[in-house]
């Protein structure tokens, strides 16, 4: 028996015999072209592209209804890699220049991403890039490169890959694929969403797993605490077919939970939002009943660019979300990205450590009029719907007054140009950094609300780069320390009289629950499909034993008693518990 930690993304228990996908493709064959070869060979790296273009066009129409549109925009984002023109002329190129052939000039395409992306440290950026791998080789099989063995997964099982791309994973069911464990990927991969809406458990990041496992090996894969368990002994094996009838059971007492009342046994309301990151994810904000988006994402307007996203592009964004949502809430935050994903349009030195250096407000500071564009925009789109306006990254109150006074002049600049907007849009700051939420007294008293980000709050505190798979579980949002600045940023702002939420992943997992009420949580933002199950755990716990639990935790010396504390008491009422 061996046991192999990962990264826990899609929760529950699978069990079966596993099935390894082989990760390496035939090698691409290196030869040059003949001059007068050179446009038959184009045409034939532009074949590929539409024979992919329809492939993808097609696995997208078989899943729509099994998976729903809110993660249908994975494989709208890699029809766009397809339809990329910069992408396709450098290709173009390259078998032209250096007359190659089309194969040679895609792994040169590749090779280079590849370089450029193992520097970046952020990790929604990192795994987006893993997208244009997954799509250049889907083209290359259809230029008759052999790829891993995908017809494996006719057989009923644990897939076991180095990775997995999006198109491919789109098409499992979890009535064949019991569980799914890799080498590569994070929280945010696109393996890791469609595991979770597909329903089937997972565990990513797992150093070497394809050495470890063989074919027809019986695996467990624990999508809580993220094991993947290979040949168990009888005893564990029993002992997980126990649990996973007992999650299964829990399971169907969750289903139809949309209609239910965010309210717990003893009266408190919570209010449940929802984070969005594309315009395609709004129905299933509203499907799901959320109260609104506590976290609209806007980096997608800057990325895979060659110059700055204009005003009105901003603006017909914003006004499509809030014209969608109505009366209600939406906080849109400013970008959250470095200089590096930027330096197509934005002449910036290179840094060594981009992730601690000019992203988020710093950046926007750096580049005033970059800031000024995405403002101006949210502010015009105010005047269609309840907007709110949410800044990144702060650690000193001299970013916020900065910030304020930008957004005070676009105010006078609007109001004379005769445009309608809400004067009194508010505006909040992400806590995410230890230094803001030790001086959160301080900053409470110059916004009108905050709204904790633990994805990073966490990561800088523990000092955890939660993008490197080798340290990756290190990632701990009940270490005391956490629950500690947690609790300080809920009572600075309840003295200072401003709302106060969480949008980071511990918003939306249901075992942290509890314990985010009873450190005093009123607002909570998550993926729009969490919120249903969510209601469940709030209509099943009472206010006084949060508290309780939440000031026992305080006093705890590791996760590990938290834990068992958090089970000990709320099991039952926990899918995972």
């Amino acid at each position: 028996m061996e046991i192999l930690k990962g990264i826990p993304v899609s929760k529950g228990i699978g069990i079966g015999k596993a099935i390894i996908l082989d990760s390496n493709a035939t090698p691409v064959s290196h030869y040059h072209i003949k001059p007068s070869g050179i446009k038959k060979e184009k045409q034939k790296f532009v074949k590929a592209l539409d024979t992919t273009k329809n492939e993808i066009k097609k696995i997208k129409k078989e899943i729509d209804k099994k998976i729903g549109k809110d993660v249908i925009f994975i494989l709208d984002a890699h029809i766009m890699i397809l339809e990329d023109k910069a992408l396709i002329k450098k290709t173009l190129e390259i078998i032209r220049d250096e007359k190659i052939n089309a194969e040679w000039a895609i792994e040169r395409i590749l090779a280079e991403i590849e370089n450029t992306f193992a520097k970046i440290e952020d990790e929604y950026i990192k795994e987006r890039s893993r997208d244009v791998e997954h799509v250049f080789k889907r083209v290359l099989k259809n230029l008759g490169i052999k790829q891993p063995e995908k017809e494996k997964i006719d057989n009923t099982g644990i897939i076991i890959a180095r990775d997995i791309s999006p198109a491919d994973t789109a098409l499992f069911t979890n009535e064949r694929v019991f569980g799914i464990a890799t080498e590569m990927g994070t929280r945010t991969s696109h393996v890791a969403i469609l595991a979770r809406a597909l329903e089937i458990p997972a565990v990513v990041g797992i150093e070497k797993i394809c050495n470890k496992a063989k074919a027809d090996d019986n695996v467990i894969i624990n999508g809580i605490d993220g094991e993947v368990i290979i040949n168990p002994s009888p005893q564990i094996y029993q002992k997980y077919i126990k649990l996973q009838k007992k999650i299964i059971r829990k399971e169907k007492g969750f289903k139809k939970l949309k209609t239910l009342l965010p309210v717990t046994i003893d009266g408190t309301y919570i209010k449940l939002m929802a984070n969005v990151e594309f315009l395609s994810e709004i129905p299933a904000v509203i499907a799901n009943s959320a109260e609104g988006i506590g976290l609209f994402r806007t980096e997608f307007l800057y990325l895979n660019r060659t110059e700055m996203p204009a005003e009105e592009e901003h603006f017909s964004v914003y006004k499509q979300v809030a014209e969608k949502m109505g009366a209600l809430t939406t906080i849109i935050r400013t970008v959250d990205i470095g200089s590096d994903k930027l330096a197509k349009f934005l002449n910036f030195e290179k840094e060594v450590n981009p992730a601690l250096g000019l992203r988020a407000i710093r950046l926007c500071l750096h580049n005033i009029d970059l800031f000024r564009v995405q403002l101006r925009a949210i502010l015009r789109a105010s005047a269609y719907g309840n907007l709110k306006i949410l800044i990144p990254m702060i650690a000193d109150i001299n970013e916020i007054r900065k910030a304020k006074e930008i957004i005070l002049d676009i105010k006078r600049e609007i109001k004379t140009s005769g445009i309608k907007f809400n004067e009194n849009i508010p505006v909040g700051i992400m806590i995410e950094t230890p230094s803001a939420s030790i001086i959160s007294d301080i900053l409470a008293k110059e916004v009108d609300f905050f709204s904790i980000g633990t994805n990073d709050l966490i990561q800088y505190t523990l000092a955890i780069d939660r993008t490197n798979e080798h340290v990756a579980y290190l990632y701990n949002p009940l270490h005391p320390a956490i629950l500690r600045l947690i609790k300080n940023i809920i009572q600075s702002a309840l003295q200072a009289g401003i709302e106060v939420n969480i949008c980071g992943e511990m918003a939306g997992d249901v075992f942290y629950i509890p314990i985010l009420i009873g450190l005093g949580l009123r607002h909570l933002s998550m993926d729009p499909k969490t919120v249903p199950l969510v209601k469940k755990i709030i209509n099943s716990i009472d206010i006084t034993t949060a508290e309780e639990i939440a000031n026992a935790a305080l006093s705890m010396k590791n996760s590990s008693e938290i834990i068992t504390l958090l089970r000990e008491k709320f099991g039952d009422y926990l899918p995972y518990g």
